[in-house]
């Protein structure tokens, strides 16, 4: 059945500019007694008043929360952390066996015991640490490294215990929690983008055999998969908690092996990935924040080792990788620089995607996509089924369509950062290639395509609407970054609004149908097209909407902002919707953008 408007308290949303806050605790009466140490882990990583009641709390009871506790003293391991190196400490503290456990007494005390020695509140996650160190490097410090052992892809393709396990970092024995999370991560086939590939041939299925002998990987990987988990179910109970902490490990693994140049190029491009897939769901204050910062990581990383050319150029001075680990690397390269773009339409980064969109790097970023669609069948080789390979083929038009897509949204993004609005021959420019892009054979039967009815979409439709919402959109950003003052009343129409105002009601046609499938990937590919085609819709009804569609909270507040901004009867200019955006990274509430602007709230 599909989804229809729920306009029954969107409009009370629309005008709900800021939040209640609560009480704080500095407003309440001091505490007094000894606090205990005896409540459930759950509530404890909440850092909520446990009632200490067995075997589940009332406070788990009544959130539906698993209520987990610490186990009996005698199962609790009592290793001396002395001689372990402090990047480590915390990583076996939690992970190493102790000698005498039993392996099921060692399963249970690690998926139980695990408690935060410090406050995992969003807040309070780190900064992503400055690499600029990484610029005064050369390629030869980091030559001897792309000599790994490229491993071959295994013959059992099911999901098991022992699969999943071997081999792992020496030392690791992960808790049930984590066994849980590497099962779900390998057999999830909507992680990530979200493509719907059948997992056990997945390019995240390649990333697991290929770089789970990494600690900072793994740590990255359980992080991004237990906030996913977590994220999807609602809650951040122990399972948020536990990935902040895989987060904090993975990263601090990260830096020192960057630091060292102790790690391999793979490695170290799924680390930023999995980062990314992990600051994805962390929706409080700073998160933009930390994407920018991810972005000049990358940024950083890719310039002091040449990276980007070094793998698509010819020269013999180069590391002789295997075409598979190649491919690899240049589909991670590829899927960051797509999520920076957008970022950077948000005031969230752009680093990499400015680097790989300049004229020096432009041709490698051709060559790069080239060797990206060759991934799957590069590493599975003859494993590879022929049904897979049809299915490629099936989707390659419309993830063409795609990347070229970005592409162009980079195009204008380097171009507002030249001037706003647009120069009017760099305008120009750009509109000339995505009408050109339009009548491409190609971008022609993707968005035939999505203009099919079928209630029942495969793959290749919804990788058709992901390609269809993401051309749309840039259709409209572009308009947006080009208007100038005279042009920005709703009304009279001009000729160039009018044309816009068909390609947002066919933006929004085609969301909706997305929606409507009820896939679990969907909601994340449409948030970025729901702010652009929520702002510039004139139909209030398809405005609110939008709007209750978002469930970006930076997105929402900035949506908002910028509706309440328009009620006078103009759109916004782009250069004051970035600085709304730029409101949006340092966690400013929607309520505070009124003082900003004197707008009324």
């Amino acid at each position: 059945m599909g989804r229809h408007l729920n306009l029954s308290n969107s409009g009370a949303r629309l005008h709900r500019v800021g939040k209640t806050k609560k009480m704080s605790m500095s407003s309440a009466e001091p505490r007094t007694g000894t606090r205990s140490k005896n409540g459930c882990l759950t509530c404890r990583a909440r850092h909520v008043k446990c009632d200490e009641r067995h075997p589940d709390c009332l406070k788990c009871v009544k959130r539906k929360a698993g209520c987990e506790w610490p186990p009996p003293p005698e199962l609790q391991t009592h290793q001396s952390e002395q001689d372990i190196p402090q990047a480590e400490s915390r990583s076996l503290r939690r992970l190493a066996p102790a000698v005498n456990d039993t392996h099921d007494q060692l399963i249970q005390a690690q998926a139980s015991t695990w408690t935060p020695d410090v406050d995992l509140s969003m807040s309070d996650l780190p900064i992503i640490p400055d690499f600029s160190f990484l610029t005064g490097l050369g390629c030869s410090d980091f030559m001897p490294l792309f000599s790994v052992p490229y491993p071959e892809p295994t013959l059992d393709m099911h999901i098991s215990s022992d699969a999943l396990l071997a081999p792992l970092p020496l030392g690791v024995s992960p808790s049930q929690a984590e066994r849980e999370a590497l099962a779900w991560y390998r057999s999830s086939a909507t992680f990530g983008f979200g493509s719907a590939k059948n997992p056990n041939w997945s390019t995240h299925a390649i990333v697991w055999e290929t770089t789970r002998e990494s600690r900072a990987v793994l740590h990255l990987l359980l992080a991004a998969t237990q906030n996913e988990m977590a994220w999807r179910a609602g809650s951040q109970g122990a399972l948020f908690a536990r990935a902040g902490e895989n987060y904090r490990l993975g990263h601090q693994q990260l830096e020192a092996e960057i630091r060292s140049r102790e790690i391999d190029p793979l490695n170290a491009m799924s680390c930023f990935w999995f980062l990314y897939l992990h600051q994805k769901r962390r929706h409080a204050a700073g998160n933009r924040m930390l994407m920018s910062e991810l972005s000049k990581m990358m940024e950083e990383y890719l310039t002091a080792f040449n990276l980007h050319q070094m793998l698509t150029s010819a020269d013999a001075e180069n590391p002789a990788w295997p075409e598979p680990k190649k491919a690899l690397l240049a589909r991670l390269v590829v899927w960051l620089f797509w999520i920076d773009a957008q970022a950077a339409t948000q005031g969230e980064g752009g680093r990499i995607a400015r680097l790989l969109t300049s004229s020096a790097s432009r041709q490698a970023l051709v060559n790069l996509y080239k060797i990206s669609r060759t991934t799957l069948e590069s590493f599975w080789a003859e494993k590879y089924p022929d049904d897979e390979v049809v299915d490629d083929m099936k989707n390659s038009s419309a993830l063409d369509m795609i990347h070229d897509t970005w592409v162009l949204v980079q195009e204008v993004n380097n171009a507002a950062d030249e001037q706003l609005p647009l120069d009017t021959k760099a305008s120009d420019e750009i509109l000339s290639k995505i009408q050109a892009l339009q009548c491409e054979p190609g971008p022609l039967r993707v968005l035939r395509l999505t203009a099919s009815n079928a209630a029942l979409r495969d793959r290749v439709m919804l990788n058709a609407d992901w390609a269809g919402v993401n051309f749309y959109t840039l259709r409209i950003y572009h308009f947006r970054c080009s208007l100038t003052e005279e042009h920005l009343a709703f009304s009279p129409p001009q000729p160039q609004t009018v044309k816009i105002a068909d390609v947002v009601d066919s933006l929004l046609l085609l969301i909706q149908k997305s929606l409507a499938t009820g896939r679990e990937d969907q909601p994340d590919r449409m948030q970025w097209p729901l702010f652009w085609a929520g702002i510039e819709t004139t139909d209030p009804f398809k405005r609110i909407w939008a709007l209750g569609e978002l469930k970006d909270e930076g997105l929402v507040q900035a949506m908002r902002c910028v509706l309440l901004l328009q009620e006078g009867g103009s759109r916004v200019g782009m250069a004051r919707i970035r600085d709304i955006f730029q409101a949006s990274c340092l966690g400013v509430p929607a309520a505070g953008f009124g003082g900003m602007w004197g707008m009324r709230g």
